[in-house]
């Protein structure tokens, strides 16, 4: 019988180690499926993503641990192509070029996942994109309503302004909350992506052509000014794949 989600928890707080990556069969309402531990040892802190048709990959913490808790069948294969399907769909829907969002979306590492964690370990982007709920509350929320068709009320008064977002409508909870409905959702996810591509390639004049140039004032859009030269380089090589 495969894991349920709390079993599995549970018995990563019991045995105290982080298992990042492994990778387990689970039963959940909506069928059994693969999940893969992303972060934490403490189950308020564990991040999963289930597909009863998807497989996540990424390298084990600890193979005693995963051989503990991983479901002995044989694991599905990876269907690599099904978030570049997902960016096609999203990218025509939202009439971006799908080359830009894919390009955009391998470089975040073409997963539907929590990142940008604060000291606190507290995530701050989610999906594909990596998009980040406080500073694109109207994208997510759209995003969520065109994948779903339901909209999420979080906006609050008067919400903490932070510097990198001074215009959020919602405060840690509301992003808590659209963070973990792009998660559980990869169309929602794409969507966000496409969106927030859309709007910074508009930022910077909807340019035309796709070089050097052009890459790099994205980027620093996209990402922030204050990118490293190693991650422009690594960017720029998967960026050509896409414009050769």
């Amino acid at each position: 019988m495969p894991l349920t989600f709390y079993e599995a928890a549970s018995a990563q707080t019991f045995l105290g180690i982080s298992m990042k990556g492994t990778r387990f069969l689970v039963a959940t309402p909506q069928g059994d499926g693969y999940v893969a531990i992303l972060r934490g040892v403490h189950e308020k802190d564990v991040l999963v993503l289930v597909s009863a048709a998807q497989s996540l990959s990424a390298s084990r913490a600890n193979d005693s641990a995963a051989t503990l808790l991983r479901h002995p069948s044989a694991e599905p294969v990876i269907a690599t192509t099904d978030w570049q399907t997902l960016a096609e769909k999203w990218a025509t829907h939202y009439g971006i070029d799908a080359r830009l969002l894919k390009a955009v979306v391998e470089a975040e590492g073409a997963q539907n996942v929590a990142g940008d964690h604060d000291a606190n370990g507290v995530p701050h982007a989610f999906g594909y994109g990596q998009v980040w709920p406080l500073c694109h509350y109207q994208n997510v929320q759209r995003a969520i309503l065109d994948a779903t068709g339901n909209e999420i009320n979080v906006e609050v008064p008067n919400p903490a302004v932070t510097p990198s977002c001074p215009n959020t409508r919602i405060d840690r909870e509301g992003e808590r909350i659209l963070g973990e409905s792009l998660l559980q959702n990869n169309d929602a996810s794409m969507a966000s992506a496409a969106l927030a591509v859309k709007d910074y390639w508009i930022a910077i004049g909807s340019p035309t052509d796709f070089g050097y140039s052009t890459y790099v004032t994205f980027t620093k859009k996209y990402v922030g000014s204050l990118i490293s030269d190693a991650d422009l380089q690594r960017r720029w090589q998967i960026w050509q794949r896409y414009f050769p």
